[in-house]
């Protein structure tokens, strides 16, 4: 298993536990922790999936409730800091 970053393109709000699936419904892994950012203005996540589907830019969908969300696996720093140390 991987820990990968996923970024929705909806405003559902992922929870720990929910599937995450292929685009054919085969569940390759589960949410661990999710959000809605504000600052991105993106519903995102980070998720345990099997090593092969977990490359940058894979598609992956997370089934939220009945419905199923599509997004991709990013990076897991979802955002860069504007300050310098």
């Amino acid at each position: 298993m991987k820990l990968v970053g996923i970024e929705l393109q909806d405003k559902a709000i992922p929870r720990a536990g929910y599937p995450v699936e292929l685009e054919d419904g085969t569940e390759v892994g589960v949410v661990t922790t999710g959000y809605h950012s504000i600052s991105l203005g993106k519903s995102i996540c980070f998720a345990l999936v099997k090593r092969e589907y977990g490359a940058l830019d894979a598609p992956l969908s997370v089934r939220i409730r009945k419905k199923v969300f599509p997004g991709k696996v990013v990076k897991k720093r979802f955002y860069q800091t504007n300050y310098k140390k």
